[in-house]
């Protein structure tokens, strides 16, 4: 953990932040207060923007409801900011008005421009933060049981659209903050079919040298071309040594016979580099997206070509050389 800004150099003009929350592009919202207490003895709330490098903060909209009396850059007829923050799926900026004692409801929607409120439904329990599950549920936290039990710590499912809740148990704890976890949709294994020696069969190999083309066919489920999901053809491999593919990469067409209407790859690889040996009936293909994530290839058969056996000398060529060294000998002896 490490310390970004302080509020004596990046929150000039209001005394903290409540609440924090990232939209879907990155900027990060935040509710402050600036707590001028000749003007509201609640506190001025703003919506502000944070720098997540430096901390450093700036108003959504200076000049948003209200007249800057002192000159500070605030407001000073606005009610007091929002104990938590939380963005829907479409991009809409709630808020939790946690305990402040002007609040109209426990739940808001806010203008990510305007920073305006729209009060849903009526205040009835302390809401100290709220989250959105990826399912589009917002759950809502309170430091306090369902019946304000101090201490005890409710959790509530909360409807965006009217501000209703509804009572899930009490947890025995106070809670301030809440956030959750959404549960690992195990996504199903897509295999990429491959042909090696495309439109050629059986797909002849010569282990030694050559180049040997691999088409890798793209499909409902798989965008060979996606800049995130589709082929990192850099990370491609060939046989059992993972050969890795030569500099000639065919793409932007449709090389299924016959054509499917979905583009695909045609990769090369140095046959010299596959690992592939005389005998080999198979050779894999490896490699990930453009996300780092591992690509399930496909099989396809090959055969080898251009291999011998070797065989040893015959054993009578063996003994008519020994008998021709013997005759030497003798003849050295005379």
């Amino acid at each position: 953990m490490a310390l970004i800004g302080n509020d004596a150099d990046n929150f000039v003009g209001f005394q903290g932040i409540d609440a924090i929350a990232f939209d879907s592009s990155g900027t990060l919202f935040a509710t402050g207060y600036s707590g001028i207490e000749m003007f509201d003895p609640y506190g001025l709330g703003r919506l502000l923007i944070l720098d997540p490098a430096t901390a450093s903060a700036s108003l959504v909209n200076p000049i948003s409801m209200g007249t800057d009396i002192d000159g500070d850059g605030f407001a000073d007829s606005i009610t007091a900011g929002e104990a938590g923050l939380a963005f829907d799926a479409a991009g809409q900026l709630f808020g939790s008005r946690g305990n402040a004692i002007d609040r109209e409801a426990d739940l808001v929607r806010i203008d990510t421009l305007t920073e305006a409120r729209t009060a849903l439904g009526s205040k009835t329990n302390v809401i100290s933060d709220i989250w959105f599950a990826a399912d589009g549920t917002l759950y809502g936290a309170s430091p306090h049981g369902e019946n304000g039990e101090k201490g005890q710590g409710a959790l509530f499912k909360i409807n965006p659209e009217d501000g209703t809740k509804e009572f899930l148990f009490n947890t025995g704890i106070r809670i301030s903050g809440l956030t959750g976890q959404d549960p690992v949709v195990e996504v199903p294994e897509v295999v990429v079919d491959i042909d090696i020696k495309p439109w050629r069969f059986p797909n002849k190999i010569f282990p030694w040298y050559g180049l040997v083309s691999v088409a890798i066919f793209g499909s409902a489920d798989f965008d060979v071309d996606d800049r995130i999901y589709g082929v990192d053809t850099t990370t491609l491999g060939f046989g059992p040594a993972g050969g890795a593919a030569f500099r000639w990469v065919l793409r932007g067409y449709d090389f299924s016979q016959p054509h499917d209407g979905y583009n695909d790859l045609i990769v090369f690889f140095r046959a010299s580099r596959s690992g592939i040996k005389c005998g080999d009936t198979e050779a894999p293909v490896t490699g990930s997206t453009n996300s780092g994530d591992p690509i399930v290839f496909g099989t396809d058969s090959i055969v080898t070509v251009g291999c011998f056996k070797w065989r040893p000398p015959s054993r009578h060529r063996h003994r008519h050389r020994h008998r021709d060294d013997d005759d030497d000998d003798d003849d050295d002896d005379d």
